[in-house]
């Protein structure tokens, strides 16, 4: 029995590079985040930003993954009007990263295909600009 080393399926596609430009400048970035925050340290900073997170993953997971997607519960309008709203926040990652081509990643994750969906039903209703 002889032992073949196997290529990768995607071992012939082409380097995206702007994918890996992108990348790379979000974890400098964040490197250069984490060095500011010690030098500049303040709590309020670190409040805000670890509410900000809870919110908007509360957001994603519950909200848009599975009232809309799974529709698991009924939510009352308000807490829809509050899942929604800190829901944008999301929708906006999800147009930036398609304004960088990355958004094919996004694409495997069902709230995403929901709300490119969404756009581009809205953008054929709107019709030729």
């Amino acid at each position: 029995m002889t032992s073949a080393k196997r290529r990768h399926p995607n071992a012939d596609a082409p380097v995206l590079w702007h994918a890996v430009i992108w990348i790379i400048a979000v974890h400098l970035l964040g490197a250069l985040g984490i060095w500011y925050l010690w030098a500049y340290f303040h709590a309020a900073t670190v409040v805000l930003a670890l509410g900000m997170f809870v919110l908007v993953h509360l957001s994603i997971s519950a909200g848009l993954h599975r009232l809309y997607s799974h529709k698991a519960y009924r939510a009352t309008k308000p807490l829809e009007i509050f899942l929604g709203t800190t829901s944008d926040i999301a929708k906006w990652f999800i147009e930036l990263c398609s304004v960088f081509g990355l958004a094919s990643g996004l694409r495997s994750m069902p709230e995403s295909a929901v709300l490119l969906r969404a756009q581009r039903k809205a953008s054929q209703a709107r019709g030729p600009s």
